[in-house]
């Protein structure tokens, strides 16, 4: 989160926003993708094919 420490100007001008915001969804559907990754290779007897 170092977007945090820049001053607000930056933070709140058009397009680092815009970025931001993809930046966090693209990460948060990483993130997502590879949580289910962890709970499928944690349940018990499911064979990991995808990778």
């Amino acid at each position: 989160m170092l977007y945090k420490k820049r001053p607000s100007a930056f933070v709140h001008g058009p397009t680092p926003k815009k970025k931001k915001l993809q930046f966090s969804g693209n990460y948060k559907k990483k993130f997502q993708i590879r949580l289910m990754y962890l709970i499928l290779a944690a349940a018990p007897g499911t064979p990991l094919q995808a990778n």
